[in-house]
Formats: structure tokens, sequence, C-alpha cells
């Protein structure tokens, strides 16, 4: 539609032929009869001006006509069926009736809204509607412009990939799937070897940990049960991939079923499903065992598993003296959603030293055993009992070296150098017992949970002195989870939790000097501990269209009895508190708001202040969905944290030359947080990534004091407030390329912190600073060889005061190459190239290779050889910085081995 501009619709612009002045004779000119009137004192031929206005009307009416006879006008608004949501970013195209190609074309904007503008030739026209998730819809209309509203119906999308007989993802609401025989190698033996390709899916190859657009997943399901709970790392580095024929990923996956609709959840679940051949049946890798020498090696395992609809088991068996860390797949990886969640802590430091960016397998001479068994029941439609147990004994020694620089202030350095032999021996069993009741209406768990853990660390230290070091490290724990929601119609729940641990730490601390130059002398320390907690809520929710309010109140406590043998130290920690909260999903938003207050009393034993006040730690989360494929997010929030048993308790040597002395003072620490990320998805082209950044400061009444000298390091907390602040930014970026069966992947991070403290009687503030940069890539080079390689660069530096340190570089490559030589012989190779900074002016380069050799008699019989340590590499060694100190680390390894293995399968 042409709009006239306003000045030609009004009479005023026009000269008005009202009183004007007529001839009486009006005069021929040519064959045009003319009339001439008066306007303003001067004749004028009206006559030919007015035709020629009608002339040109017309003239430009009829343009105007066959424009808009020619040019068709589509216009509507698309929006979901089921939820009303306007569909930002589908696409709207217009076709021939006999043809499937594109005539127009538009995406919808942020109101759902397309229009297309599109010169007309047919008798009639498709118009088009698609959005990823929906079913697409096509009407034959007329060539003439009209408004043309949809509403789609949600329908499995199955994303269209080249040179592929079967889709690598596809999506369908809120869960991605992967097709796992797209991400599958030949090399591949287990579930985590194929995880690691997927885009958008992190594994931590040190817990097994598994993260989704940079954040862990909050269930891990096997058939949508909830088998292993948080040790899933241990049935991932099991089951095997070929047993796999999808793996799903839940977005926003909110477990308790009572609350869906209600609470949304911002991280995501994974979902294994397996193929038909795997269900019902034992699977697994069977029997594994192996001899080598250099020194005698031995490797054994065992693995058996089966998934049925109403019974889950899986069991294991493993041991072996080459090194590898069989326990860390082990070790639960929080999930927990409500309930307290708490890290094991020693009252004493273990001297074992770190290898990051090693596998332990190189530094670790071991002798190690774990057994597992777990167990699912479904007793009705959403019910089921699980049963976990798992128990190891292991030995392990490692032998490293040191060199530490304190800096004191005024271009002082204190150094240690130190030399360890280190043998830990450890007996740890856990096992719990929960029934889970899962419905729509009600959510009801229990779980008894009990582990006790028997570890004892023999160390020997050289310096000056020659220190003979042994820790006791036992630990004993019982406890109760109790959890109830119900939800009596759409809009009402009600939620009761109680959480009950009790535990014993009776541990101990000696160390025997050998002096030489007399700095150190002969100790022992105990620490007796016992701790109850009882965490208890009672929340009512009720719902108001798409808002949910929660009133929550609860009443926690702490009981700590620690025992030093000289001094006996209670704290007792009661809080009150009443937490209102408020989340909204609708449309493109989801948000939630916290105000948590709480009136939290501290007492205890005469040598500990106490506490008694308010605290108030709100917390805002925002997220807004730009379309399918963006999303962006923030939070915010406070928090106070009163410390614990532990940093209060003076006069306790953490090792042997390391005390903390305190005066009782509470050390409150109160935070304040902001972060901003930016998340995008496109499994059509198979592209995830995520940009994230963060904002810390932490305020604390207490600021710590240093002093460090021959004989000891000595920890005090001194009056003054102490300000530390943190900047930290990370992301990722995964892509799927078809050329090649190539995957790439991409993470990067940057961080700076600021703080200070009190080094030997001087207020030092200081500042740490550090980037990582990691591009890794899967690809196939030809006949069927695949090459995995990835580089790690990063630096790191601190600057005390304004002196700023040297900046510490470190490198690391990876490559993986698997040469298929027959269809029964295959031969991989692994590197691992290490330029590592161990001071200002010196690097350490490092090349470390392994070979595997593998004959496949039978689909269910494998033989192999494994050459480790090809290069016989004997010491690895890197440098770090760490608040007001600098250390550089050294370690020996593992000589070249070789060890021969058989692995009978059954399927």
């Amino acid at each position: 539609m042409t709009t006239f501009p306003k000045r030609l619709s009004q009479k005023a612009d026009f000269p008005s032929l009202r009183g004007a002045k007529r001839r009486s004779n009006p005069e021929k000119i040519g064959n045009e009869k003319r009339r001439m009137c008066l306007h303003n004192g001067k004749y004028t031929d009206y006559g030919i001006k007015n035709t020629m206005k009608k002339y040109l009307i017309i003239i430009i009416l009829a343009i105007l006509c066959f424009e808009a006879h020619a040019q068709t006008v589509l216009s509507g608004v698309v929006k979901s069926a089921r939820t009303g949501e306007l569909l930002s970013g589908a696409n709207v195209t217009l076709h021939a009736t006999d043809s499937d190609n594109i005539i127009a074309y538009s995406i919808c904007n942020s109101k759902g809204e397309y229009s297309i503008s599109v010169a007309a030739q047919s008798d009639s026209l498709n118009l088009r509607v698609a959005y990823l998730g929906y079913a697409e819809q096509i009407i034959r209309i007329a060539p003439q412009s009209q408004v043309n509203s949809f509403s789609l119906e949600e329908k499995e999308f199955v994303l269209k990939e080249s040179r592929i007989t079967a889709p690598k993802i596809r999506s369908v609401g809120d869960t991605v799937s992967y097709n796992a025989s797209q991400f599958t190698r030949e090399q591949d033996r287990v579930l985590t070897d194929m995880l690691k390709r997927l885009p958008g899916v992190e594994v931590n190859v040190e817990t097994g940990g598994i993260k989704y657009q940079g954040e862990p997943i909050n269930r891990f399901y096997i058939e949508n049960q909830n088998l292993m709970d948080g040790r899933y790392g241990e049935i991932s580095k099991n089951l095997p991939v070929d047993a796999v024929k999808t793996v799903e990923i839940l977005e926003n996956h909110q477990p308790v079923r009572a609350l869906q609709d209600i609470s949304f959840s911002d991280r995501a679940a994974m979902n294994i499903k397996l193929t038909d051949k795997a269900k019902g049946r034992w699977i697994g890798n069977g029997f594994t065992a192996g001899l080598g020498a250099s020194p005698m090696l031995w490797r054994a395992e065992l693995s058996a598993m089966r998934f049925s609809p109403d019974f889950q088991t899986y069991l294991t068996y493993k041991t072996n003296n080459t090194g590898q860390d069989i326990k860390i797949y082990n070790n639960f990886i929080s999930i927990q959603i409500i309930g307290i969640d708490e890290t094991n802590t020693n009252a004493f430091y273990s001297p074992f030293i770190s290898s990051p960016d090693l596998d332990k397998k190189r530094s670790f001479f071991n002798r190690s055993h774990v057994f597992s068994i777990n167990n699912l029941w479904k007793t009705g439609k959403e019910s089921n009992i699980r049963f976990n147990i798992d128990y190891r004994n292991e030995e392990t020694g490692q032998e490293s070296s040191q060199l530490t620089k304190y800096y004191l202030g005024a271009d002082s350095v204190y150094t240690y150098s130190e030399k360890y032999r280190v043998n830990s021996y450890q007996n740890k069993a856990s096992g719990n017992l929960t029934y889970t009741k899962n419905d729509a209406k009600l959510f009801l768990e229990n779980k008894i949970s009990a582990e006790a853990d028997w570890q004892n660390i023999n160390s020997t230290i050289q310096n000056a002195d020659t220190v003979s070091q042994r820790l006791r490290l036992p630990g004993f724990e019982i406890g109760d989870e109790f959890k109830i929601i119900a939800r009596t119609d759409k809009k009402r729940t009600y939620h009761f939790t109680s959480d009950n641990k009790f535990k014993l730490q009776p541990q101990e601390l000696r160390s025997d000097i050998s002096a030489q130059a007399g700095n150190l002398s002969d100790f022992s320390q105990i620490a007796d501990i016992k701790t109850f907690t009882s965490a208890n809520t009672l929340a009512f929710g009720h719902n108001i269209k798409r808002v949910t309010v929660n009133y929550m109140a609860g009443y926690d406590f702490k009981i700590d009895n620690y025992n030093t043998g000289s001094d006996v130290f209670r704290r007792n920690e009661h809080v009150v508190d009443f937490t209102p909260s408020l989340s909204y999903q609708g449309g493109r938003w989801r948000t939630s708001a916290q105000l948590p207050l709480s009136y939290v009393n501290i007492s205890g034993s005469d040598n500990i202040d106490g506490f008694s006040g308010l605290v108030f730690e709100p917390s805002l989360r925002l997220t807004y969905s730009i379309g399918y494929f963006w999303e962006l997010n923030a939070n915010g929030g406070l928090s106070s944290d009163l410390g614990s048993i532990y940093d209060v308790v003076s006069g306790v040597m953490k090792n042997y030359r390391t005390q903390y002395v305190f005066d009782g003072a509470l050390p409150r620490t109160d935070r304040a947080m902001a972060g901003f990320g930016i998340n995008y998805k496109n499994p059509i082209r198979a592209v995830f990534a995520y940009v994230n950044l963060s904002y810390g400061r932490a305020s604390s009444s207490n600021t710590t004091e240093q002093t460090v000298n021959a004989s000891q390091i000595t920890h005090r907390i001194v009056e003054g407030k102490n300000t530390s602040q943190s900047i930290n930014a990370n992301g990722y970026v995964s892509k799927i390329f078809d050329w090649q069966r190539c995957s790439a992947k991409f993470n990067w991070s940057i961080s700076r912190s600021r703080s200070q403290q009190v080094q030997n009687s001087i207020l030092m503030p200081f500042s740490n600073f550090s980037f990582l940069l990691n591009p890794s890539f899967d690809i196939e080079t030809f006949a069927d060889q695949m090459l995995s390689y990835s580089i790690s660069i990063s630096a790191a530096r601190s600057t005390v005061h304004s002196a700023k340190q040297p900046f510490m570089h470190n490198l690391k490559q990876n490559f993986t190459y698997y040469i298929p030589v027959t269809k029964k012989i295959n031969i991989m190779l692994t590197g691992e190239y290490l330029r590592n900074q161990v001071s200002a002016s010196q690097h350490v380069n490092m090349f470390l290779m392994d070979a595997v050799a593998r004959y496949k008699i039978s689909p269910k019989i494998e033989l192999s050889i494994n050459w480790n340590n090809i290069f016989d590499t004997r010491e690895y060694s890197y440098s770090s910085y760490s608040d007001l100190y600098y250390t550089s680390y050294s370690y020996t390894l593992r000589p070249m081995n070789i060890i021969f293995t058989a692995n009978v399968r059954f399927r």
C-alpha cells in the first residue's frame, strides 16, 4: 500500500476556485478551449492545469493499481500449538504449486511475525512453515495479499546430514539425541571414548565428570534409570560402546516429576539408550588379564552388567600394579540438588604431590583392588530400590621433589628444598540403600548410607633434616537423607527434607626427625573429631499461571567436637532460616530469585568466639532464549561464610613443619558474585558453543598472617579487613565436519585475582594472572586411519607488591594415531610432548610415547601387547604460582615396560 505525503491531502495546498472572478468570454487557443480565472490578481489557465492533473492522477492510480495487483504481501504470526509461545526464527517459504523451488522467504522476528512481498505470477501458491522440533505446515493460497497465522504441533525433527545413512544428531523439544554409531570409532572400547567427541559434551578424564554446555549434568541415566547415582564415572568407563544406541541430553531437566512445569532447572541430564541386542542380557568387557615386566606387572578386570525393564545391575572387580588409577571413576561426583553436600576433610596435610596434565599411571607405583556391586529393582511403575556397595584396597607410592620460594618483601625470598618418598595404604568401604518414588503427584526418597575409611600415609622427607612422617587418617560416617514433595493439584506443592549425618575422625600425625641441622624436633599430634550435622526444611509452593512462589522454613544445626590431646574445642552452630523464592517460566524467559534470611547462632567452648545475628544471602538468575539457537543467562548473589571447626582450632601441626595458631576469632567472609553467559546450540550444523564471564569479591573480617623461617611455617589469623577480587572468563566451541569425519573442539579460559596477606609481619598485596588455550580435533586421514590431536598452551604470572614475576609457560601436545593393518590387526600409537618452564630461564622438554598392538581372534576374544614409555623417560618437571610463593616440582616416572593382555567379552 502506498501512502501519499500529508501535504498533498490538504485542500489548503491547492488554489481555491471559490470566489474567483471568471472572464465572460472564454478564449480559444488552437483547438483547446481555455478558462481563465483571476486569482491573487493574476489570470491563471486552470482548464489545462485541471486536465493535466486529472490525467496525472489517473496515471498514478493506474500505476498503483498495477503495483498492488503485481506485488503480493503475505504476513502473519507463527506460534506453538501447545504452549502458545511465539516461535522466533521459524522459516516461512513460498513455492509454486508444481515446484519445490523457493520463490521468496521470511524468518520470523522476536514476536513470531513474518512478512513476504513477491510479484506473483501463478494462479496459486504454496506457503510452507517449518521450525525445528515442530511438524511443518503447508497451505495453498491465492496470489493476493493476505494474513495467515500458524499454530505448529510439536514433532520429532530428524536433522538431515550429508554422506551418512543415519542422522548424527536429532532434536525434539528439550531433548538432543546423538546417534552413537556416527561418533564411534574403531579404536573405541567404552562409552567414555565416544562421549569425548560429542559436540557440547565435555568429559573430565581425571574424575569421569560430564558437562553439557559448560554445566555439570544433574543426572546420569541408563535406560531412564538412575542406577549409579553420583558414581556414574565408573559405568561410563566400563559400558561397551557398541552396546550404546543413542546418547540423549535432556536439557533443563527437572528430575522430580512433581515439580515439572512448576520449578525449572538450568542443568541437563544424560540418558543412555542401549541397542536392542544389549537390553535384557549380560554385557560387558568381560574378563581381561595381563602380565608384564620391568618390574613384574599384572592387570585384571571383570565387569558385567545387565539392563532390563524391571532390574538393572552392574558388577565389577579390578586389580593392577601398572599405575592405573582405578579408584577415580569409583568416586562420588556431586549431582545433589537438595541436602548436605560435604567434601571429606582431614585434619592433616598429606604430602602427596599432584601431577597436573599428566596421566597418573606415569608417576604412581601401586597395588590396587576395587570391587563394586550396584543393583536397581523397580517396585512399581514409578518407584525403585537401589543398592550400591563399593570396596577398595590400595597401596600407592610416589617419589618426588619440590623447590618452593616464599616472597617475603623487599626482594627477599626464602627457599625450601625437599625430596619426598611417600607410601599410602588405604581400605575404604561404602554403601547405600535408597528407595525412590517419583510420579507426577509424589516424590519420596530415603537414602541410608555408611562409609568406613582406613588410610595410613608414611613418608620420608629429606631437606636439611631427614623426616619420617606417619599419618593415620581413618574416617567413619553414617547418614540418612529423607525427601518428600507432594503435589496436591496443578498449583500447590508441599516439601519436607531432612538430611542427617554423623562422622568420626580419630586421626593422628607423628613425625620423627633425624637431626642434621637441628632445625626440627620430634612431635606427635592427634585430632579426635566428632561431627553431627542435621539440615531440615519445610516448604510450601504455589503456582499462579507461569509464576511459582515458594516459602521455605528451615532449621539446621551442626555440632563439632575437636580434641587435640592437649585441648578440646567445641563448636555448636544453629541456623533458623526463612526463604521466600519466586520463579517465572514463560515464553523466552526463565527467572528465579531467592531471598533467604537466616538467624545464626554459634557458641562453644571458651577458646572459640561466638556469633549471633542475621545473615541475608539473596540470589537471582535470569535466562532468556533468543529463538532456538541462542540463550543468554545472568546470575548474581551474596553469601556469607562463618568458617568451620578447622578454622578456629589453635596449635595444630598440619604436617612436620606447618602449624596453625588461631585466637578463636570467627573468620567471617562475605562474598558477592555476578556472572553472565551466552550459549549457542545448532544441532542442524552440529555446532555447540558458550562463553561465561564471572566476577567475585570477598571481604573478610580477618587477614591471614604467614611466618616463614628455617624451622617451620606458621599460619595465624590477625585482625584487619581483607578484600580479594577475581575475574574469570571461559569459553568452548565444538563442531562436527562431514569432511573426513572430523570433529573439532576449542576450550579457553582467562583468570585474574587480587588479594593480600601478611608475610613475616609485612602486608603484601599480590595478584595472579593465568590463561589456557586448548584446541583439539579427531580426523580420519586415509584408509580408515584416525588421528586425534590436542594442544594445550598455558601461562601464569604472579605480581607481588608492584614487582611482576616472570611468566611461567607450559605447552602440552597429545596425539593418538590408530592404524587398522588388517581386519584383525590394528596398532594404536599415543604420545605426549611437554615443554614446561621450571624457572625464569629454564625449560624442560619431554616426550612420552606408548604403543598398543591388538589381534582380534574373534568378535569376543582379543589379544594385545602394550609397550609403555617407549623412550624410557624417567622424570617430569613443571612449575606453578600460588598466592605468595612459587613452586617447582619434579617427580619420578615409571620406567619403560611391556604388558601382554587377553580380553574375553560376552554379549
